[in-house]
């Protein structure tokens, strides 16, 4: 048996007056100390990521890149927003679908694939938590007291072709968080970047893990602002870029 967290537990979160039920794996609990069945403040972090969708039009679509369990897809799509969240491993998905069933989240869409700079199958690597998944195993347990991971094979898309099959979408928001890979992500959505305009980008901006997996934050950076993106504020070290 891998000693990976797979027991699911039930927390209670709330921003303002509006509460939300997060099924999560229990190292939410041992690893992150959020306690189960407890109404509890959404953390900080989180809360400040949703202010920043706030200002939005409520027609804009919101992208989530790194979906997880739902921790931000949920209260926005809560708030009014049509999200649309990628997560490639199905015991993610498998949580989201539940919590978007809890939360009666019509406008979640879920798309079970991870974004990259090519369509294929890739393995990916998931450690205790599975929020550390990453395509590098180095990665994956980085943070991880326990070393121990699974892996599991997952298929990788762009998001160029993706949204050439959904040109409907008013995107106005996208939220990447994917362990080290956001090179590819990006490289895999120059097009839309190119073209699109008043769009927010607010991506993880982590030098370790990027350049343990090969690339580095300069690079990141040209991939956005080549494409005529501005950076406009720093949260909790991650980046938020703007293109008008």
């Amino acid at each position: 048996m891998d000693n990976i967290s797979r027991k699911i537990k039930k927390y209670i979160l709330k921003v303002g007056s509006t509460q939300y039920i997060i099924n999560n794996y229990d190292y939410f609990s041992t690893e992150y100390n959020i306690p189960s069945d407890t109404l509890i403040n959404l953390p900080e972090e989180y809360r400040i990521t949703l202010d920043l969708v706030s200002s939005l039009s409520k027609d804009r679509s919101i992208i989530d890149v790194g979906g997880n369990c739902g921790l931000f897809a949920i209260p926005i799509e809560k708030s009014g927003y049509i999200v649309y969240t990628f997560e490639p491993i199905k015991m993610n998905v498998d949580l989201l679908e539940s919590n978007k069933k809890e939360n009666d989240c019509p406008n979640l869409h879920i798309i079970p694939n991870a974004l990259s700079n090519v369509n294929e199958n890739r393995i990916i690597y998931i450690p205790y938590c599975s929020d550390n998944t990453s395509f590098n195993q180095r990665v994956a347990v980085s943070n991880m007291t326990k070393k121990d991971y699974v892996e599991e094979e997952v298929k990788c898309i762009t998001f160029d072709s993706w949204i050439k099959n959904n040109e409907n979408i008013n995107v106005g928001f996208i939220k990447i968080d994917v362990q080290g890979f956001e090179k590819e992500v990006l490289q895999g959505m120059q097009t839309f970047l190119k073209n699109c305009n008043d769009v927010h980008l607010f991506i993880e901006w982590d030098e370790k893990h990027t350049e343990k997996s090969g690339s580095s934050l300069d690079e990141l950076e040209n991939l956005i602002t080549s494409n005529g993106f501005k950076f406009t504020k720093q949260i909790y070290g991650d980046r938020l870029f703007y293109k008008n």
